[in-house]
């Protein structure tokens, strides 16, 4: 008899014919292509002396800066990165000599980040070959297939935290049988001491 492995997802609007074969193939192909696009930004970066992080940064400085520079909210919000990485990476790239930063004028708390001239530079000795690289990785595609996969990519990461939500649940549940039946088998065990403390620090991330 033949193994038939039970569907990794079970929304109807996914399966084809009662298959997740498809939906399978997607996330192997998802999945594939991220990576990918994480390597051609590490090599960009390397092109100019940064970490794939800094590259995301600084090309964001330069597509948000306008005249007056960019506030660290919106460079994370543009980067897709999380503000307290954002600022230290402005931070990193301040020290490179690549970008600079001013009061806000309009918030004492905040600063506005600007590409320096060296900073111009670099990017405008990168982009033509940043270019060559995208007009080959995205030959075939037009701007509504853009525009549909921008779409599906926003819900995926509003819906991954949910998700993610729902993986944290899991395992605090996890930890906590482990837990209880540690003190089952031994209640003065070091171990049940240890998985008491994992347990809080645990408790104390998702605070």
């Amino acid at each position: 008899m033949t193994y038939a492995p039970p569907l990794t997802i079970s929304r109807k609007k996914v399966l084809v014919r009662g298959s997740d074969e498809q939906f399978r193939r997607m996330i192997y192909a998802l999945v594939q292509g991220v990576s990918r696009l994480s390597t051609f930004r590490e090599i960009f970066g390397r092109q100019i002396g940064v970490t794939p992080s800094q590259f995301a940064v600084l090309l964001s400085v330069a597509h948000c800066q306008g005249r007056s520079g960019v506030a660290i909210r919106s460079l994370a919000d543009h980067a897709a990165m999380a503000a307290t990485h954002v600022t230290t990476e402005v931070g990193r790239l301040s020290r490179k000599g690549l970008v600079k930063k001013k009061p806000s004028p309009t918030d004492g708390r905040s600063v506005l980040v600007l590409l320096t001239s060296k900073g111009e530079a670099a990017i405008d000795g990168l982009v033509p070959f940043m270019r060559g690289v995208n007009d080959t990785l995205f030959k075939d595609l037009d701007a509504a297939t853009m525009t549909i996969v921008y779409a599906f990519s926003k819900r995926l990461l509003i819906n991954a935290e949910a998700a993610m939500a729902e993986v944290c649940k899991r395992e605090l549940e996890d930890e906590m049988d482990q837990t209880r039946a540690a003190l089952r088998r031994s209640p003065a065990a070091q171990d049940v001491v240890q998985a008491k403390r994992r347990l809080q620090r645990r408790l104390q991330r998702r605070l």
